[in-house]
């Protein structure tokens, strides 16, 4: 939790000028110039509706607009960036860095909580798309889409982006 406190985001799609927010889900720094990763499906609703929402990125208290860069739609991924410089970013693994049996952790803003860590077992990766998925057993909420995955190293080897509906704890 320690290596990956400050720099995992909540990120708010709202209404322009107000505290609306239609939905949030989870950002991770990736670079000091204001870059940040996040889920395609957590911004597609700014994307689909420009001039109707906002995308706003809440840290230490405060609030700041954040647009999209670049968005990859089949795997799910997005880049945003926002202005004001990030204090802390996480290391991208150079793979998966995990084997089966390994424990790992997400982070994310489930619901409307605070920043949570949860921990699970890693099982493997399968395709879709064109990159990698993992899998895990772990209980991944609604709201932590777009958070990073870490190994036990405190290396990102995923984005959160969905549960298995029809499983128990199967992310």
């Amino acid at each position: 939790y320690a290596l990956a406190d400050g720099a995992v985001f909540k990120l708010i799609t709202r209404l322009p000028g107000t505290n609306a927010e239609r939905e949030h889900g989870t950002a991770f720094a990736i670079h000091a110039a204001g870059y940040l990763i996040t889920n395609y499906h957590v911004v597609a609703t700014v994307m689909g509706e420009p001039e109707k929402y906002e995308l706003i990125l809440e840290r230490n208290g405060t609030s700041e607009a954040a647009k999209v860069i670049s968005l990859d739609p089949v795997n799910d991924i997005a880049l945003i960036k926002v202005e004001t410089p990030l204090e802390k970013v996480l290391t991208l693994a150079p793979g998966p860095n995990v084997a089966n049996g390994e424990i790992i952790y997400s982070l994310g803003f489930p619901k409307s909580e605070q920043i949570t860590m949860i921990q699970g077992t890693f099982n493997g990766q399968r395709r879709m798309g064109f990159a990698p998925v993992l899998t895990a057993s772990m209980p991944l909420n609604q709201g932590m889409s777009g958070g990073p995955t870490l190994n036990s190293k405190g290396e990102v080897i995923g984005v959160n982006r969905a549960m298995m509906t029809q499983a128990q704890n199967i992310s």
